[in-house]
């Protein structure tokens, strides 16, 4: 007999999950079952390994029996995950289940192979788990449109991954084109990690009153930092690898891919049995790693977010994280892995470097898992490259379409709730000077048609932007090992080098620029590895954190190291040592005013015609990344002193590199910069102008308009370099 919240399901669902081991609902499956069931838009905020994906799924499926949908025509729950990998273990979680009910599932995205796609437009499933990118081509499929009409459900997975990203935008957008196939449906969405659950429900579910259950992000857990004692790569790895046999399974967390690999060969060479798992490894070399850990073949595994969100790979007993995960949301999420059964203890441990900051962080961003505080997130606002994208795709579903049309309906979503028609009329005049759609001036009206071309890039252009990629292939066995950067092709590696993939060694026997590949041998020793590099962004550490930061120095210089007791006593987070205290403290007391959340102070430092401005501002990644740019900008622009300056920031301060100023930069100098930064703040708007102006020509502006050129369609990945600078230096 089934208990609590089951009671209300549907007779024939209750007696196949009672027979599946289903008995008595978890705390997220007792409050949301009801909710789901009445009909309510719901967001569902849950620890990891609580049961939030049965609390969404369950009621759908007994709606579906009670309605009598049960053997009808058309797909009636579209669940999108974020994850390719993330659809395959939602499949096979929930077959049986389905089958037994009479229901079918069905997975559709990039790798689905095309006989399979072609059995989901001949047969539709009653569910379909595909991608926010798949969904894009769905829509406009004219024989899977016609499945899209039955649809009830939508269950969005990993909200938390989607709200801040322009993949996340295009699919709340696409959602409301949904809304126009099938009418109104029931939208749940599903995160473990969700700082503002307000904004969230507005996010995917907008203008619609949505419920929520919140259960906090994070169930018991037991965090430690542990601290190296000294300044020591070796010393730092021999403690990373002392945890990993002490447990049954561990996951390993490096913030980057190049850190993974670099990690996973170290830990290697110590005779520690782990495998390496990143997204620019193979799937097949991914999947045999996860298979390693779930059958106990490997101790451990060292990944990156890869396997941060819900991929089943087993029992893990233990999460470390080398170095500060850098945002209370992404160690979180990782812990979470650890002990992934309802009532378990998650367990924690991040071992940091021998860095005063990162020790820091790593500190607080322990305390404020344990606390619940996480960063908030902001959604894109009217994202152009999302648009433009939106909008081809609407020509391509309806054939021609009304300007009036695109704001009814893209409106309706909450990153174009306030769509200026100018806005999208600059734009359709820009898509339409591509050749990507044609406009059409018809009883005072104005239709869009898309082209050939533009059906092309709709197709072929996803909001995902990666650098041209080769692929390594094994010369012995012919199978694909994982892909490196053009970039680290071009700049590091050739024939003959050694490179580190996968946690193995390969020696580089030929490079193919043509068809972007490099063929590579399997070794076992090196006297020298090349640790490739990929580009990505550097997890960003938001204010808050940043803020608490510096507010620790100054607690722990106020009343010395045994504040960090009174931490450790008041949130049971447990520190290996606190040797790192009294170098904090020497550190502090070199200043005449310690720098923390409470002083700004500036150093000026030079040497020849050399100087270096350091800010010692606690503004996080974002803020000080702004601050750097509008003072570099005001230095040469408004100060007009001549010279050279590089700018370098991280989230405690901002570091600017002169070189040939004119008589140097003195103390009247900085006091003049310091008054002009405080009259550019005097009006918001000014101060938004001045910092765009300041960030023009910036690398960091050039990336980015880089990004959007290739989410408009206007440059490729194989655009000429070239080309590409002359389009970005327009």
């Amino acid at each position: 007999m089934v208990e609590g919240a089951f009671k209300l399901l549907h007779p024939r669902l209750r007696k196949v999950i009672r027979d599946l081991g289903y008995v008595k609902p978890t705390l997220v499956q007792e409050k949301s079952i009801p909710m789901v069931l009445s009909g309510y838009h719901t967001l569902i905020i849950a620890p990891t390994g609580s049961g939030k994906t049965e609390a969404a799924v369950f009621p759908c499926i007994s709606k579906m029996l009670s309605e009598g949908l049960v053997g009808t025509e058309g797909i009636k729950l579209l669940y999108v995950t974020p994850l390719r990998a993330l659809n395959r273990d939602l499949e096979l979680r929930l077959r049986t289940i389905l089958k037994r009910l009479g229901l079918k599932i069905s997975i559709r995205h990039g790798d689905t192979p095309y006989s399979l796609r072609k059995l989901i437009e001949r047969e539709f499933p009653d569910f379909l788990v595909t991608t926010p990118e798949t969904l894009q081509y769905i829509l406009i499929n004219k024989r899977l449109r016609e499945g899209l009409r039955s649809v009830r459900f939508v269950i969005i997975d990993e909200l938390h991954e989607l709200i801040d990203s322009k993949r996340g935008a295009e699919l709340v957008a696409s959602l409301e084109r949904l809304v126009r196939v099938s009418g109104e449906f029931q939208r749940i969405a599903l995160s473990a990690s969700i700082g503002d659950p307000y904004i969230a429900s507005k996010y995917f579910a907008y203008g619609r009153y949505v419920r929520i259950v919140d259960l906090g992000a994070l169930r018991d857990t037991v965090v430690k930092v542990v601290i190296p004692g000294v300044d020591d790569l070796e010393h730092r790895l021999r403690l990373l690898a002392k945890e990993v046999p002490k447990h049954g399974s561990t996951l390993i967390f490096t913030n980057t891919r190049s850190d993974a690999e670099g990690l996973g060969l170290k830990l290697r060479e110590l005779g520690t049995n782990v495998g390496v798992h990143h997204g620019s490894l193979d799937k097949k070399e991914r999947l045999k790693v996860e298979k390693s850990l779930r059958s106990g073949a490997l101790n451990g595994v060292v990944c990156t977010s890869s396997l941060e969100l819900g991929i089943d790979i087993g029992t893990v007993d233990l999460v470390i994280q080398a170095s500060s995960p850098r945002q209370v949301v992404k160690f979180v999420q990782r812990v979470g892995r650890s002990s992934h059964r309802i009532g378990e203890v998650a367990k924690g441990i991040i071992v940091t470097t021998y860095n005063l900051d990162d020790i820091l962080e790593s500190i607080v961003i322990a305390l404020r898992s344990l606390r619940g505080n996480l960063e908030t997130v902001k959604p894109y606002e009217r994202p152009l490259d999302v648009l433009a994208h939106q909008v081809v795709g609407m020509a391509l579903e309806y054939g021609r379409v009304s300007v009036d049309e695109i704001v009814s309906v893209l409106s309706g979503s909450y990153i174009f709730r306030l769509l200026p028609i100018n806005t999208l009329m600059e734009l359709i005049k820009e898509l339409e000077s591509l050749r990507l759609i044609k406009v059409v001036n018809e009883g005072g009206k104005v239709f869009i048609e898309a082209t050939k071309k533009g059906k092309i890039y709709y197709l072929t252009t996803t909001m995902i932007v990666e650098s041209s990629q080769y692929d390594v292939i094994d010369v012995l066995t012919k199978r694909k090992i994982g892909f490196l950067d053009e970039k680290f092709i071009v700049l590091s590696c050739e024939e003959g080098a050694v490179i580190s993939l996968g946690g193995n060694l390969w020696r580089v026997i030929a490079i193919d620029d043509d068809n972007k590949k490099v063929m590579v041998e399997p070794i076992y020793e090196a006297s020298e590895v090349l640790i490739p590099s990929w580009e990505g962004n550097l997890i960003p550490v938001d204010y808050k954190v940043a803020r608490e930061v510096c507010a620790l120095r100054r607690l722990i210089f106020s009343h010395g190291c045994s504040y960090l007791d009174a931490l450790s006593r008041k949130y049971g987070i447990r520190f290996s040592n606190l040797e790192f205290c009294k170098r904090l403290l020497e550190a502090l007391n070199e200043y005449d005013v310690p720098p923390c959340d409470n002083n700004l102070v500036i150093e000026l430092i030079r040497q020849g015609d050399e100087l270096l401005l350091v800010f010692n501002t606690c503004l996080g990644s974002k803020g000080n990344a702004a601050l750097g740019y509008l003072l570099t900008y005001l230095l040469t622009k408004s100060m007009r002193l001549g010279g050279s300056f590089e700018l370098k920031y991280d989230p405690y301060r901002v570091m600017i590199h002169g070189v040939g100023v004119y008589g140097g930069l003195g103390r009247k100098d900085v006091v003049e910069l310091i008054d002009l930064l405080i009259s550019c703040c005097s009006s918001r708007d000014y101060l938004i102008n001045l910092l765009k102006e300041a960030l023009r020509g910036s690398k960091l502006f050039n990336y980015r308009l880089y990004a959007v050129l290739r989410r408009v369609g206007i440059i490729g990945e194989d655009t000429p370099r070239n080309v590409v600078k002359a389009l970005i230096n327009e």
